[in-house]
C-alpha cells in the first residue's frame, strides 16, 4: 500500500506543479534530458534523468550581457534543489538570491502571462520530512523582453527543450496546498509546499542542442535516434533536403526537441 502510495504521490509531482502566479501549470518543466517518442514505453513529463551525449548549440543572437551572464551562470536542477529543500527547509529556503543561474528545460506552463520553469521532489517510500510535508516544489517566475517574447511563446506551445539565464531576485515566496494520496487503505490529505522564486530579467538563450546517437527506422517508416547509453528512441524529423545515411550510423544531429504536435527532434541536420 506504501508502494501505491508513493506511485500516487510521484505522479502528482509530476504532473500538478503549482503556478506561483495564479496561472494554469502544465507539465514539468526541468526536464533534464529530452522526453521519450517513439520506440519507448515511457512519456509524459520528465520521463528520463539522463542525459544523452547532447551539448546546447550555444546562443543564437548573443551580445555582450549575455555572454557574461552566461559565463558567470551556475547550472540549476531544479529537481535536485526541490529535494535539498525538502530535506532542510530552513538552510535551502532563499538560498537562490542573488544567483545567475542558468536552467535546461521546459516552461511548465501554457500560460504565456506566466511563465516559469518548476521541479517538485517526494521521496519514493512516501515518507513526510520533519515538518510533515509529502512533497516540495520550486518554481521560478520569468520575465522576458519583448525581443524574447515570440520565442517563449513558441516553446510553450510545442513543450520545447530551451536554455534560460538570468539573475535571481531577492526574496521567495512561500506557498502551501495539499495532495490526496492513499494511506493504509485509506484517502489521506498531505501538505504540499511551494518556494516561489522570480527572474525579473530572464534572457532565452537557445532552443537548439547536439544530440548524438545511433540512427534507426521505426515500423512507422518514421526515422529515430537511440543515444550512446542506449537511451531514446526519440523521433528525428530531418530538415527538408538533408541527406539522410543510412540506418545504424552513429551521428550527431542539431535540432530542437519538442514534446507536442509531431514531437521529438524537429527540423535536424547532420552534424557529423
Amino acid at each position: 500500500m506504501k508502494k501505491l502510495f508513493s506511485i500516487a504521490l510521484a505522479l502528482a509531482v509530476c504532473f500538478g506543479l503549482t503556478s506561483c502566479g495564479g496561472g494554469a501549470a502544465g507539465s514539468q518543466g526541468d526536464a533534464s534530458a529530452p522526453q521519450s517518442g517513439a520506440g519507448s514505453s515511457q512519456g509524459g513529463a520528465d520521463v528520463s534523468q539522463s542525459e544523452p551525449d547532447v551539448s546546447q548549440s550555444g546562443p543564437e543572437e548573443s551580445g555582450e550581457d549575455l555572454d557574461a551572464l552566461l559565463a558567470q551562470a551556475e547550472e540549476i536542477d531544479l529537481m535536485k534543489l526541490s529535494k535539498e529543500h525538502f530535506q532542510n527547509l530552513s538552510e535551502a529556503t532563499g538560498q537562490m538570491n542573488g544567483k545567475v543561474v542558468k536552467l535546461t528545460g521546459s516552461f511548465a506552463t501554457n500560460d504565456t502571462d506566466n511563465v516559469f520553469f518548476g521541479g517538485g521532489y517526494a521521496p519514493g517510500d512516501g515518507s513526510l520530512n520533519d515538518a510533515g510535508i509529502a512533497s516540495v516544489e520550486v518554481n521560478i517566475q520569468m520575465s522576458f523582453s519583448e525581443a524574447d517574447k515570440k520565442r517563449v511563446e513558441e516553446a510553450i506551445a510545442s513543450l520545447c527543450r530551451v536554455v534560460v539565464v538570468g539573475k535571481i531576485d531577492e526574496g521567495v515566496t512561500e506557498k502551501s496546498g495539499t495532495l490526496q494520496g492513499m494511506k493504509d487503505g485509506e484517502n489521506v490529505t498531505f501538505e504540499r509546499r511551494t518556494y516561489c522564486y522570480t527572474m525579473s530579467e530572464a534572457h532565452f538563450v537557445t532552443d537548439t542542442f547536439e544530440y548524438t546517437g545511433t540512427l534507426e527506422k521505426f515500423d512507422d517508416g518514421e526515422y529515430g535516434l537511440t543515444y550512446s547509453d542506449g537511451t531514446g528512441g526519440n523521433y528525428v524529423h530531418f530538415r527538408e533536403g538533408e541527406e539522410i545515411p543510412p540506418v545504424g550510423t552513429e551521428i550527431t544531429i542539431r535540432s530542437k526537441f519538442v514534446a507536442m504536435g509531431a514531437m521529438g527532434h524537429m527540423d535536424a541536420v547532420i552534424v557529423k
